[in-house]
């Protein structure tokens, strides 16, 4: 065929094809006089352009399939992410932490709530199971009670299945559901049907430490969103015999619409005994969908480099966050750094979706998980975040002229706009609030919106014990805004404490907490507009370090989870540190709104 140099490889539609071979045929003397779009070659022409066309898209594609970068179909990103050692993250149920209260007919040395034990939870109607992963053995207390503290129940469906293990090389068992949550999965092995005998078979993450006759099996992503169970070749773990049978248990998720269950119940009996009751510490959080294809292709190279060991702090980041989806933020720093300092130490401050801080259990994991992954001699604290709240009180002047809104309206734009600038700029480590940003924020949530007059005020949550002494210490990280000083006589109306707390009911009077302006807290009530001093050193005030400490502070009462202890900062940026949160909720933004004709 003789070489055209007037042909167009570049554009390789299916128009442009067809022009192309138009204009090759055209080119031959035989057929340039055709009439290519009445004849039948037209056809033809169309037939060659269709098959070019195909063969040009399906090169295309597998091309693109060739690379984690721009593979589009999941199982082409999971078998490269396979090459990088990344498994992708299973889904997830949701967990809950709840105080199991038995209370028997008799005086048993021990309660056992078995491994499984359901309890169940309503959320929008539909009703969620969920189970312990294991027995909790409660012998009775001091008090003589018997009580099972933060204990995690899981959502999900128990299934189980069996494989007959084969002669064949590659021992590998597809499961058949979805969703199930991976960390779950239990294996025992038994040489045949007729043996009742079971083996415990552990599940390995990596290939150190195990050799020819370790019991381990390995799960891994295959086809469908589903998972395999892979067994050693008795050379890196134990290959079982065929014949044997495989039984695995596991749970099925119902993933992230399991979350924020908050009341539980349950109908069954713990060894026998049917008073029980559930006081929930944490409601249920971290259940989410199996990891994206986005997530995977962005995680996987960077898992690879780390080598599943922790040694920056962004490599403690990203094993974290990819093997604890619940895990929103999270902030890593050298015990060096910590306040006293702890030598020796990473410290990761954790904060999880949908819950303030994290439970004890939930440390426990996480500090497991990393201590294999850590240097020798590298110990790691998991702690919850320091949260320092926002009071916002805003009053807003808008253009009656030009709007039809009603002022219930332009609280709803403005308090919207406020809570989308948190979730955006802060509610994290890290971020500080800067006002100029904020308050232009309000102004730009509506066209009709003149001014507005804001005031930010960092507070404490305060949760003594009722009737007992208290002390504690906060840290606003901020220096603080000194006023007069205080006096018996002093209007409440003209000074403007740096420190002041919510109400509360002390020795039977509805008093709060003020501070003089020389250091020290008082305990002060109201009378007639004049602040009036009940005790005159409850506690002491750092106003350049913006340290608060409460000694000795006794309340017979107070509403609602705790006393909000305020203050006034001397700069108008909220700084944090390292571990500290700025956190801004929709129940902390009183807006106050004026007309105006313009």
């Amino acid at each position: 065929m003789p070489a055209n140099s007037s042909l167009d490889i570049l554009n390789l539609d299916f128009d442009t094809i067809k022009v192309n071979l138009k204009t090759f045929m055209r080119s031959q003397g035989a057929f340039k006089d055709l009439d290519y779009e009445g004849s039948n070659l037209n056809v033809l022409i169309d037939v060659l352009a269709y098959n070019s066309f195909y063969n040009n898209f399906y090169t295309n594609m597998l091309a693109s399939e060739m690379f984690i970068d721009s593979a589009i179909t999941r199982d082409a990103i999971i078998s490269h992410a396979k090459e990088l050692n990344y498994n992708p993250r299973s889904s997830r149920s949701s967990v809950a932490h709840i105080d199991v209260t038995i209370t028997p007919d008799d005086n048993p040395a021990t309660i056992t709530i078995p491994k499984h034990f359901p309890i169940s939870s309503s959320i929008d109607g539909r009703t969620f199971t969920f189970r312990t992963e294991a027995a909790h053995v409660i012998k009775q207390d001091a008090l003589g009670d018997y009580i099972a503290s933060n204990v995690a129940f899981y959502e999900g469906k128990q299934l189980t299945e069996y494989y007959t293990i084969t002669a064949n090389g590659s021992q590998k068992y597809k499961l058949s559901n979805k969703n199930i949550d991976t960390r779950s999965i239990e294996l025992t092995v038994r040489e045949s049907n007729t043996v009742t005998t079971n083996t415990s078979w552990r599940k390995a993450t990596s290939l150190f430490g195990e050799g020819a006759s370790s019991n381990i099996f390995f799960v891994a992503a295959t086809s469908d969103e589903k998972w395999e169970i892979q067994f050693g070749d008795n050379i890196v773990g134990r290959k079982p015999v065929a014949g044997n049978i495989a039984e695995i248990h596991y749970r099925v998720a119902s993933k992230e619409i399991s979350n924020k269950a908050t009341s539980f119940t349950t109908t069954t009996n713990v060894d026998g005994y049917s008073d029980i009751s559930l006081l929930t510490n944490i409601g249920s959080t971290g259940g989410a969908n199996i990891e994206s294809l986005e997530s995977i292709r962005f995680n996987a190279p960077k898992t690879f480099q780390i080598q599943d060991r922790a040694v920056t702090p962004n490599d403690y980041k990203i094993i974290v966050q990819s093997e604890f989806p619940e895990v929103q933020s999270i902030a890593v720093y050298g015990g060096e750094e910590a306040n006293p300092p702890k030598y020796g130490r990473v410290i990761l401050s954790v904060d999880l979706t949908d819950a303030d801080g994290i439970p004890e259990s939930k440390k426990t994991l996480i500090k497991s998980f990393l201590e294999q992954r850590t240097p020798v001699g590298i110990n790691v604290d998991v702690v919850s975040p320091d949260f320092t709240y926002l009071s916002i009180s805003t009053d807003v002047n808008y253009n009656i002229n030009t709007t039809n809104a009603t002022p219930s309206q332009i609280i709803s734009i403005v308090s919207s706009a406020m809570t989308t600038f948190a979730n955006t700029n802060i509610n994290t480590f890290e971020k500080p609030l800067r006002k100029s940003k904020f308050i232009s924020t309000i102004d730009e949530s509506n066209s009709n919106i003149l001014s507005n007059k804001t005031t930010i005020k960092p507070y404490k949550k305060v949760v003594p014990t009722i009737n007992s002494s208290f002390t504690a210490s906060y840290r606003f990280h901020n220096s603080l805004l000194i006023d007069g000083i205080l006096s018996s006589n002093t209007s409440i109306n003209t000074h403007l404490p740096a420190v002041e707390s919510s109400s509360f009911t002390y020795d039977s009077v509805s008093a709060f907490i003020i501070d003089n302006s020389v250091g020290f807290l008082n305990i002060v009530t109201n009378t007639g507009g004049l602040y009036q001093v009940l005790n005159s050193n409850i506690g002491t005030v750092d106003y350049n370090d913006g340290i608060v400490n409460i000694n000795g502070l006794i309340v017979d009462s107070y509403q609602g989870d705790s006393i909000k202890l305020k203050v006034r900062t001397a700069e108008s940026d909220i700084k944090t540190n390292q571990n500290t949160i700025l956190q801004l909720n929709g129940d902390d933004i009183t807006v106050n709104v004026t007309q105006e004709r313009a």
